[in-house]
């Protein structure tokens, strides 16, 4: 997903006052991102964090940068594309629900409790709404099972299963999913 260009915009300034949401898999290096780069975002309503990106993103439209939305499986994608260029710069997947996913199925009611149960997490100086550790747990095993197969570098999901061995979440897995 990423490729080897510095960050145009300052995702700090798009998080600050973001309605209700949580980041989905935080990058260890955020708010820094290389080009090319999505993040997913769940969130209560993914119209209201829409329009604060929009919003968010006005100076840059101002000097020249594109904000092109477009739907593909379930989420509104916003690329976000620098003057001039051809290749998105950086993705906001927004997400409204967590079921998209196609070897298993997700309790429609996990998104809520996700959202409910958020933390604020500091992460390199830029303070982020992430899900609650098990939950983060729930996700990274949902995302590894889903892509382990084609994606090959999605195995970093499980390597963050093993540095958290302390942490239960095998429970919440049986009763939000059906795996």
């Amino acid at each position: 997903k990423a490729g080897t260009s510095a960050a145009l915009i300052d995702l700090r300034h798009f998080f600050t006052g973001m309605p209700d949401h949580v980041v989905i898999r935080l990058p260890a290096h955020f708010p820094a991102y290389r080009d090319h780069q999505d993040i997913d975002i769940l969130c209560r309503d993914v119209a209201s964090v829409h329009r604060h990106i929009l919003a968010a993103g006005s100076p840059y439209m101002a000097q020249g940068f594109r904000f092109e939305e477009h739907r593909a499986d379930g989420h509104l994608h916003v690329d976000v594309f620098s003057p001039g260029a051809t290749r998105l710069n950086f993705r906001f997947d927004l997400i409204a629900d967590l079921g998209s996913y196609r070897k298993f199925v997700v309790d429609p009611a996990f998104a809520q409790v996700v959202l409910d149960s958020k933390r604020q997490l500091l992460q390199n100086s830029s303070a982020v709404f992430v899900p609650a550790q098990p939950h983060e747990m729930v996700l990274r095993c949902m995302e590894y099972l889903e892509w382990k197969d084609e994606i090959p570098a999605k195995k970093k999901h499980l390597d963050y299963l093993m540095q958290h061995p302390d942490v239960e979440f095998l429970p919440l897995v049986s009763r939000y999913t059906n795996l």
